[in-house]
């Protein structure tokens, strides 16, 4: 099953081209919590939207995705940007206190439980103390994109067909980011595809210990 998911994103990403994607700037309105020329590390980066967006307003950016084929994508459409293979189903073999922000974008509802906490682990441990996540995640009323269909395995993550989907609702949430300093917390509809999608913005910080 884990070579057929990899074969349908290859498959998908080849097909595609950046240009094909409904991509609205979510980055922007945080442009604030910034600092000067930071470290970021962008998770599941797909096309890197937010990665050339961040890398225009001068930060160094490292755009991350487990597609070989994407990443083979983006390094012959845009050179200048840095990429790596990073498969979120394994440990992340990144340095310690490394960056100082990290986006994930749509990219962290794919697992469960266990792999979920532990990669917010991982991005605790890589993030420099006071290190800011921002995220989007699937919301339980994403219904047009698969809440409630298929078998659920566990609270709000459903099997339907081969692929693996979580739904946050707020109380998960406050659960999975436990650990973190929550900022903010919003809800709202995107229109990147053909229907309205519905997610949860996320905006953390690792707490100083």
């Amino acid at each position: 099953m884990k070579r057929k998911n990899k074969a349908l994103w290859n498959s998908h990403y080849r097909k595609k081209r950046p240009e094909s994607i409904n991509h609205v700037n979510w980055l922007n309105k945080h442009s604030k919590m910034f600092g000067k020329n930071e470290y970021i590390l962008e998770a599941g980066c797909g096309f890197a939207y937010n990665s050339r967006y961040l890398k225009s307003e001068g930060h160094r950016v490292l755009a991350s995705d487990f597609s070989r084929a994407l990443l083979g994508k983006l390094q012959s459409i845009y050179p200048e940007l840095d990429v790596i293979k990073i498969n979120l189903k394994k440990k992340i073999k990144l340095q310690d206190n490394t960056f100082n922000s990290i986006i994930a974008d749509l990219c962290l509802h794919y697992f469960s439980r266990k792999t979920t906490l532990r990669i917010l682990g991982d991005f605790s441990r890589i993030l420099k103390p006071g290190g800011k996540l921002f995220c989007r995640v699937n919301s339980i009323y994403d219904e047009n994109f698969g809440y409630g269909k298929g078998e659920e395995i566990e609270k709000n993550y459903f099997s339907n067909n081969g692929n693996f989907k979580r739904f946050f609702s707020k109380e998960d949430i406050n659960y999975y980011f436990s650990d973190w300093e929550i900022i903010s917390v919003e809800n709202y509809e995107i229109k990147r595809y053909i229907k309205p999608k519905n997610v949860f913005e996320i905006v953390c910080r690792k707490k100083i210990s």
